[in-house]
């Protein structure tokens, strides 16, 4: 595939070595479902894959700052803005108190509420990025 997106709850079970030439992968799996170290140092190369993080958003416009050790944290002294977008949810919904909570499927009326609520906010899509490193 050109394509591989993935979102499981397993680690590590796409061996970065089998994935075809060409491949752009798009991880937003928690643990992670293929090593970061080896997808950059097959990046950095061969670069015939694409590894990337999926799921970041850039909170800074909204002033937050994390210093959870995420394994894309550059600088763990001044933390980072960038947060997963299930995060950003939460942050979201404490800004705006006319957000409603998704449970469940969310419907294509919550969906632009979040849409107008994330681009009031001015928060962005992160870099993308392979672990700590920029792609």
């Amino acid at each position: 595939s050109t394509f591989l997106f993935s979102a499981t709850s397993s680690a590590n079970i796409i061996d970065i070595n089998k994935v075809a030439a060409g491949t752009v992968l798009i991880d937003d799996s928690q643990p992670h479902c293929w090593s970061r170290p080896e997808a950059w140092q097959r990046y950095s190369s061969r670069g015939d894959i694409y590894p990337c993080e999926a799921g970041l958003v850039d909170c800074d416009s909204i002033g937050y700052r994390s210093f959870f050790p995420y394994d894309f944290l550059e600088n763990p002294q001044v933390g980072t803005s960038h947060a997963w977008c299930c995060l950003t949810e939460g942050l979201l919904l404490g800004r705006d108190p006319d957000l409603q909570p998704t449970i469940g499927e969310p419907t294509l009326e919550s969906m632009l509420a979040y849409d107008r609520a994330f681009v009031k906010a001015k928060l962005c899509p992160a870099p993308l990025r392979c672990g700590p490193n920029l792609l």
